[in-house]
């Protein structure tokens, strides 16, 4: 099964400024870096990539998970950073029910970043990492023109499950991995920023050889023969899955997370 989001990989139009985004003001460690790319150690599972882009940009929203006990220390973090926190229209920041907090901001391109955190996620599964307490990268935004067809491919060819799908919205999950499937016509909250297709790159990661070797046979290895990750296109969507054996098979499990919420 897919286990998690292993990287995302955006187009931006400053290396250094999104340097100064992820590293500068929120402590992202830098993984790798060249003149026209950079990525960034968000967990020890997960990258967030950079390439650098002449094109207009689409901005995407995706989501870290935190601790629930340190869910006011990473907004704190935010808040100091200087970056734009997209409010309610009632003018908070912070949105809370009995069980989830989240807080959404903006970085140098535009994207939406929500931090957002669960009471019932236990937090001595998965270390929390670096100044921002990142957990692992729970949500990526899939917006498409057919919610329905997006989400049955998620989920037969690689074996997603949906939570209370419709027709404009879902979570289409696998493990820690929530991809979120919106239609095109309904806007990102808190702000109804109108939800345009990134131009964007998703790969999922598995601990599961035996998955992996079923999809590298259907779909075929990377076309630039990495032998542990495969490549596969949905309505001009990019996704890759990796093969990533450091990332211990019984962590979903030990997780205990119910579906969706």
């Amino acid at each position: 099964m897919i286990t998690h989001f292993a990287e995302l990989r955006l187009p931006t139009v400053s290396i250094s400024g999104t340097k100064q985004v992820y590293h500068q003001r929120l402590g992202l460690p830098v993984a790798d870096e060249s003149s026209d790319q950079i990525s960034f150690s968000l967990t020890a599972f997960a990258r967030l990539s950079f390439f650098l882009s002449d094109k207009p940009l689409a901005p995407v929203h995706f989501a870290i998970q935190v601790p629930y006990s340190r869910f006011y220390e990473s907004a704190d973090l935010v808040r100091r950073s200087g970056l734009l926190i997209a409010a309610w229209p009632d003018g908070r920041e912070i949105d809370e029910t009995p069980i989830r907090r989240n807080l959404y901001f903006r970085d140098g391109d535009g994207n939406l970043v929500e931090l957002i955190a669960h009471s019932y996620v236990p937090e001595d599964v998965i270390p929390a990492h670096g100044p921002l307490n990142a957990l692992y990268l729970r949500e990526i935004g899939f917006p498409v023109q057919s919610v329905p067809r997006f989400r049955s491919w998620l989920e037969t060819e690689l074996g997603f499950r949906s939570k209370d799908p419709s027709e404009q919205f879902s979570f289409v999950i696998s493990g820690t991995a929530h991809a979120v499937t919106v239609d095109r016509n309904r806007p990102w909250i808190p702000i109804a920023m109108r939800a345009l297709k990134p131009d964007m790159h998703v790969v999922l990661g598995t601990p599961d050889e035996d998955f992996f070797s079923r999809l590298s046979s259907r779909f075929g290895r990377d076309g630039g023969g990495n032998r542990t990750e495969v490549s596969l296109e949905k309505d001009g969507y990019r996704l890759s899955v990796r093969l990533t054996s450091d990332f211990a098979a019984d962590t979903v499990r030990r997780l205990n997370l119910p579906q969706g919420d």
